[in-house]
């Protein structure tokens, strides 16, 4: 074994191939290696009268839209009076729901980042409290994985001339035995 390392390292085409590709697999791996965020909207109170009730449209919370990849949006509600609520994002609605007095309800959002509009009944005059939460991550160094695949391209293209050299070398040393 002492001896096939002895071989290898004396062959500079191999080791070069073998540090090549030793760097693209770091450079690979930080290249996926995301970074998270949280963005949420301050809590917003909002009265509630009895019987049809609308409130003005939730904004959603600020955040950079490069390279943010969404992986959940969630609207928090907690209401003091029985509610049924309609919520409505790009004029859709996405879900209907019944929220009972002082329990709170997260709405899922299927990864959606727009307006949102909040109407439905009440049974009594009250108030409603949402949040809006985003998380997601972003990929800061996906753009060394350009450079990962050049230097693996390379570092088999030369472990194979290594390869070929070393075996070479072996012949010639067979044959002089």
């Amino acid at each position: 074994m002492k001896a096939l390392i002895r071989e290898i390292s004396s062959n500079r085409i191999l080791v070069t191939s073998i540090l090549f590709l030793i760097t693209a697999f770091l450079l690979a791996f930080l290249s996926i290696y995301p970074e998270h965020y949280t963005y949420s909207r301050p809590t917003t109170n909002e009265a509630i009268s009895s019987g049809n009730w609308t409130i003005p449209p939730l904004q959603p919370p600020n955040f950079p839209t490069e390279g943010l990849r969404i992986s959940e949006s969630y609207l928090h509600v907690t209401s003091n009076v029985n509610l049924t609520i309609n919520l409505y994002a790009n004029e859709l609605l996405l879900d209907s729901f019944n929220l009972t007095s002082n329990h709170e309800r997260i709405v899922d959002l299927s990864k959606e980042t727009s307006v949102l509009v909040l109407n439905g009944t009440s049974t009594a005059i009250g108030e409603i409290t949402l949040s809006y939460t985003i998380k997601g991550f972003t990929l800061p160094w996906n753009m060394l994985g350009f450079p990962a695949l050049v230097l693996m391209v390379f570092g088999v293209v030369l472990s194979i001339k290594g390869y070929q050299s070393f075996l070479e070398k072996i012949k010639k040393v067979t044959v002089k035995k």
